[in-house]
């Protein structure tokens, strides 16, 4: 989900002449922020499933 956010953002942030430095950076942040938070949820199904 956050790299399809990201694809279709990545050009609406370029026409605001952001950086791409900056884009990028954020960009990671936001996927790691959001790999982090579906694994928790993920581990937290698998075991609710478990019970």
């Amino acid at each position: 989900m956050s790299s399809v956010t990201f694809i279709l953002i990545y050009p609406i942030f370029l026409a605001f002449h952001i950086s791409r430095v900056v884009i990028i950076r954020y960009g990671i942040l936001l996927f790691g922020i959001l790999f982090i938070k579906y694994l928790f949820d993920m581990v937290n199904m698998t075991l609710l499933r478990s019970l």
